[in-house]
């Protein structure tokens, strides 16, 4: 494995290709390349008519398994923190609207509420003895 440095020209990074690899891939002036971020790997290159035909050994696709694996459970994880919260802001809208509209309204609620209770609670201050046993009236 040979080690090459990154330079940069305006806004673009380059690295170029040993003549030995551009030799053995056929690799030539205006040909297309496919670049690849494996996260937590590094970056995979391959030829665009051939990336069918990389060859790796078992190793590597455990290890490609493995980022994968990592890239899915991440994906699953987003996905379900931007569900919550898509849907958490659609009630929070909705509600909203109807309490705009009048539909919905919480004072009022909370006040026939308040009137309900107060009416139940009239007379259950008194005290009543009950006596449990046989032949007992209460």
């Amino acid at each position: 494995m040979q080690s090459r440095k990154v330079i940069k020209i305006n806004k673009c990074f380059y690295v170029n290709i040993p003549l030995e690899i551009s030799g053995e891939r056929k690799i030539e002036k205006g040909d297309s390349l496919k670049i690849r971020d494996i996260p937590g790997q590094g970056i995979l290159i391959t030829q665009a008519q051939g990336i069918e035909k990389v060859s790796v050994n078992l190793d590597s696709i455990e290890t490609l398994k493995r980022a994968a694996y990592e890239i899915i459970t991440e994906t699953k994880k987003e996905l379900r923190t931007v569900r919550s919260s898509f849907t958490s802001e659609i009630l929070r809208s909705l509600v909203g609207e109807l309490v705009r509209c009048g539909l919905f309204d919480l004072r009022a609620r909370v006040d026939k509420l308040e009137k309900q209770v107060e009416e139940s609670d009239k007379g259950k201050d008194r005290l009543t003895l009950v006596r449990k046993g046989k032949g007992s009236d209460h």
